[in-house]
């Protein structure tokens, strides 16, 4: 029940908005075609009782239509959109499906693939973190690290080094530019695009910054307007948990909303910002 009324709090606005649309087109038709009055003949002090009900009633049935709303859009032009949803980043990655599916993972400038526990000295990648978590289940894509590393080796062959991490006991050397993509095909028709987001510091502590997310999202989409195909691209609701970006979930959904918005000209697919079910009483789809 408190779990209800917080997500009642959260959306308040929208469901208000809502609720009032439809008593305004509820009224109209009353009163045009059934007059009140029929109804409450003879006992006007029913009337108060009953439109308090019926405007209880419609809020109610606003409130549980939008509770289980799973997705909305909130840009689209010709085969371009921008659309949000509560779901499972990697469930979505596990789905067969005729079409590829482009998932968005962030990950360190080093691209590390090293996933430690919290009892490690001096950890790389942490097994909370969905970089980590998808580390640790890459054999459900038919991956395995050793097959991870080639193809990030192949892929930033091109790519010009930032600097070189000698101060570095473990994991990879090579720093790239924040915004880095390097794509990684795996099975049920799903391709990784592995995105430099937050920098390790001495400690392998990850450091990044709003400026930061706002790159990875212009760099996210030039690569999926430059090589997407019309197949969809899905994110995550980057900067918040690790990598200390200090950005509410809230925030950071509405950083990638706006940055998303602002990079419009450059959208001819489906983008799909994928919020966690455990976030909903944290993030609205609706604002």
């Amino acid at each position: 029940m408190l779990e209800v009324l917080s997500w009642i709090k959260l959306n308040c606005k929208h469901i208000c908005s809502t609720w009032y649309k439809w008593i305004t087109i509820c009224s109209f038709i009353v009163g045009s075609f059934f007059p009140f009055s029929l109804f409450v003949e003879g006992n006007s002090c029913l009337k108060p009782v009953i439109l308090i009900a019926a405007g209880v009633l419609i809020f109610l049935l606003v409130a549980f239509c939008s509770y289980y709303k799973r997705t909305i859009s909130i840009w689209k032009k010709g085969n371009g959109s921008i659309e949000v949803c509560y779901d499972d980043l990697l469930k979505i990655a596990l789905e067969d499906t005729d079409k590829k599916k482009i998932i968005a993972i962030p990950v360190n400038t080093t691209f590390d693939t090293i996933v430690d526990d919290a009892g490690t000295s001096e950890p790389l990648v942490s097994d909370n973190t969905l970089h980590g978590k998808w580390l640790t289940r890459c054999n459900e894509w038919g991956l395995s690290l050793e097959n991870i590393d080639e193809q990030i080796k192949k892929a930033l062959s091109d790519v010009k080094v930032l600097k070189t991490r000698i101060q570095k006991k473990r994991g990879k050397l090579l720093e790239y530019p924040i915004g880095t993509v390097v794509p990684i095909k795996g099975a049920h028709n799903t391709i990784f695009l592995l995105t430099a987001l937050s920098r390790f510091d001495e400690k392998n502590n990850a450091q990044s910054t709003s400026e930061n997310l706002s790159d990875v999202i212009k760099s996210l989409v030039k690569y999926i307007d430059e090589n997407g195909q019309g197949n969809s691209l899905y994110l995550p609701v980057m900067g918040t948990g690790l990598s200390r970006m200090n950005l509410e979930k809230n925030e950071a959904f509405h950083l990638i909303k706006y940055e998303l918005l602002a990079c419009s000209l450059r959208i001819h697919e489906r983008i799909m910002i994928v919020i966690y079910n455990d976030s909903k009483n944290e993030i609205s789809i609706w604002d």
